[in-house]
């Protein structure tokens, strides 16, 4: 479905202006315009939220056994695509921050830029909770670089940390 969604995505952009949620947000709105302010909120919320969520959408078609079952037809128009939608989030948040840090490695991973991706990841992972995910990528990029060492290390650590069931007493 994820085609699905970013066709839906499109279609919630093309109704957001991103030029006047640009002068809104690039100036300093009056008290008396805090309606105005808050629709401009949630419109900047809305617009960041599907760019982010159409980016994970577009990543997600790349994946080895989605592309197994339904093949990228035109994979210039596809990274073009992803490129322009991730420029267009970097203009209203910080792709380095936890909560966009999955896009913003899928776009380092495209780039083959594998140390960024693991610096990023290496980053947030002492900070946030325990993430299956984020070692998993860490995981998975140390395979691509050939670090084998690296790879049994965090194939290990996964097994430890994240246990498929529990030892019975």
């Amino acid at each position: 479905r994820l085609p699905e969604v970013v066709t839906a995505a499109d279609a919630i952009l093309s109704k957001i202006d991103t030029r006047k949620l640009a002068l809104h947000f690039g100036t300093n709105s009056p008290a008396s315009q805090a309606k105005e302010h808050k629709q401009m909120l949630e419109r900047r919320d809305l617009l960041v939220d599907t760019l982010y969520r159409k980016g994970r959408a577009l990543g997600y078609m790349e994946l080895p056994d989605v592309i197994k079952e339904y093949p990228i037809s035109d994979p210039k128009s596809h990274d073009l695509a992803f490129e322009k939608n991730f420029s267009e989030l970097q203009k209203w948040v910080e792709t380095t921050s936890t909560k966009y840090m999955l896009l913003h490695v899928r776009r380092d991973r495209r780039k083959k830029r594998f140390g960024a991706a693991i610096q990023l990841l290496n980053k947030h992972i002492p900070s946030s909770e325990p993430n299956y995910w984020y070692i998993k990528k860490r995981r998975d990029l140390f395979e691509q670089l050939g670090w084998q060492h690296c790879w049994e290390y965090e194939k290990r650590w996964l097994v430890i940390a994240f246990p498929k069931s529990f030892a019975p007493f």
